[in-house]
């Protein structure tokens, strides 16, 4: 639930009418960050809280190592979108190692600090390199048929994926590029990316290249 991809990945979830569960790191009578209280609320209608904490219990910064034993559990794979060297995404993507459950770290600038942990990662070989939702798909050796997407001219687009379009509209470009030109951030612009390719608005070419679909 926290700000950044937590609270991130709940609300595209939502969006696109997947389940999601939200692991808390206390007590289920408390939202923590608070500003997060009505997606929690939302996320009821579709998915639930989880907890192992009794209520009460405040959110002590060792309960979220702990509680990451939890995510990596329920979770088919585990994607560390950015993370430092040091931090809570690596300890639960070696929990998920230790399960036996498949690990996906996408790459960052070396010179960037939150991405040290991501390459790191994908140089010790304890994460698959993802550059893209099909990445997804061969990890898990997923069985979807490819057959052509039939896009409605009414297609409804989110403010930020309609930027991603008006940027790639005459052009394919590197992720980089459009890091820069859109002043996101990395992380950022890496989830939207990803969320437009699974809804089949933009393409991944070899390279981190993308280019409109629509």
């Amino acid at each position: 639930m926290a700000h950044g991809i937590d609270g991130a990945a709940h609300k595209a979830a939502l969006k696109y009418g997947l389940k999601t569960i939200a692991v808390f790191a206390h007590g289920l009578d408390r939202v923590y960050p608070s500003a997060h209280a009505n997606l929690a609320q939302t996320i009821t209608t579709n998915g639930c809280l989880l907890s192992d904490y009794l209520s009460e219990t405040t959110p002590l910064p060792q309960n979220f190592a702990s509680r990451n034993r939890i995510v990596a559990g329920l979770s088919e794979a585990t994607i560390v979108v950015e993370s430092a060297a040091k931090g809570g995404s690596l300890i639960t993507a070696d929990i998920a190692n230790s399960y036996n459950r498949e690990v996906f770290a996408v790459p960052g600038n070396p010179s960037e600090k939150n991405a040290k942990g991501c390459n790191y990662l994908i140089k010790s070989q304890q994460a698959i390199l993802l550059e893209s939702a099909t990445d997804i798909i061969k990890g898990l050796n997923w069985d979807i048929k490819e057959k052509a997407m039939q896009q409605s001219m009414f297609l409804e687009l989110s403010k930020s994926e309609q930027k991603i379009i008006d940027l790639l509209s005459d052009n394919e470009m590197h992720i980089d590029a459009i890091v820069e030109s859109l002043s996101w951030g990395f992380s950022k612009v890496a989830n939207e990316l990803l969320q437009a390719e699974f809804k089949g608005i933009i393409l991944s070419l070899p390279g981190k290249i993308y280019k409109k679909n629509i």
